[in-house]
């Protein structure tokens, strides 16, 4: 026998199994769908994240870098007067 015929007798004889399948087809779709939205959003989440923390680092770094500037500036005069005397 043909698919096509055996699959057109079991619709004709199982019509609410066709639909109940039809229903669990539409409701894993629908569950696929949200956890796809929520892990779209979850990684939304931690991209934002990500660049937060690194603009943090950007603005650590520089603070960092200033105040090595400034020590170093501070020093000059020690350091000058210092090799000023050999």
């Amino acid at each position: 026998m043909c698919v096509k015929l055996l699959l057109a007798k079991s619709f004709c004889c199982h019509p609410f199994a066709v639909e109940n399948s039809t229903d669990d087809l539409i409701k894993n779709m629908l569950e696929m769908q949200e956890k796809a939205r929520r892990t779209e959003e979850l990684l939304e989440l931690m991209e934002k994240e990500r660049i937060e923390e690194e603009e943090l680092f950007v603005v650590r770094s520089e603070e960092l870098q200033n105040l090595r500037k400034q020590e170093v500036l501070s020093m000059s005069p020690f350091y000058l007067n210092f090799f000023a005397l050999f």
